[in-house]
C-alpha cells in the first residue's frame, strides 16, 4: 500500500526560485559588466589622444603654432581598422581642439575631447580633457572627475571657462 509518487524531481516552486535568483543576479551585473566594457573601449580612444597631446606639444614647440591638420602631427591617423569605436569629429587647428566621437551606439553616446592652449604670459601650453554625453557612462570612464576647469586628468560635464 506504499505507493512512491515522488520521483526525486524539482517542484514548479523551486524552480521558479531558481528562475527569480539568476534574473536578480543578472540586472545587477548586466549593467556593471556593459560599464566595464565601454571603460575599455574609452582607453583605446584616450591613449591616442594623449598620443595627440604629445605630439602637438612638439609641433607646437618647433613651430610656434598648432599643427593645421592632424597628417602633419607624427602620429599614425586612427582609421576604421584600428579605432573602431569611435571616430574623428571635429579638429580646430587654432586652438588644439580635438574630439573622438563615439560610434555604433546611440544609448552610449559620448565625445572625448582635448581642448589645448598656449598661455602666452607664462608660456605655457595648457591641456583639458573632458568626456561630454552619457554622464552613467562619462563617470564610469573619468572615475567620478567632475571638470572643474583646470583639470589635466580626465574628467567628465563641460569644463568651465579659465
Amino acid at each position: 500500500m506504499n505507493n512512491k509518487l515522488n520521483k526525486g524531481g524539482f517542484t514548479l516552486i523551486e524552480l521558479l526560485v531558481v528562475v527569480l535568483i539568476i534574473g536578480i543576479l543578472s540586472s545587477i551585473a548586466l549593467p556593471q559588466y556593459t560599464k566595464a566594457v565601454e571603460k575599455a573601449r574609452a582607453a583605446e580612444a584616450m591613449a591616442w589622444l594623449n598620443n595627440f597631446v604629445t605630439a602637438q606639444s612638439v609641433f607646437y614647440m618647433a613651430r610656434g603654432e598648432f599643427s593645421k591638420t592632424l597628417d602633419e602631427l607624427d602620429i599614425g591617423m586612427p582609421d576604421t581598422n584600428t579605432m573602431k569605436n569611435f571616430s574623428i569629429g571635429t579638429y580646430t587647428a587654432k586652438s588644439g581642439t580635438i574630439t573622438l566621437s563615439r560610434k555604433d551606439s546611440p544609448s552610449m553616446s559620448y565625445d572625448l575631447k582635448v581642448i589645448m592652449a598656449h598661455d602666452n604670459n607664462d608660456d605655457k601650453i595648457t591641456t583639458k580633457r573632458e568626456c561630454t554625453g552619457t554622464a552613467a557612462i562619462c563617470k564610469a570612464i573619468t572615475n567620478g572627475r567632475s571638470c572643474s576647469g583646470n583639470e589635466t586628468a580626465w574628467c567628465y560635464g563641460t569644463a568651465a571657462a579659465s
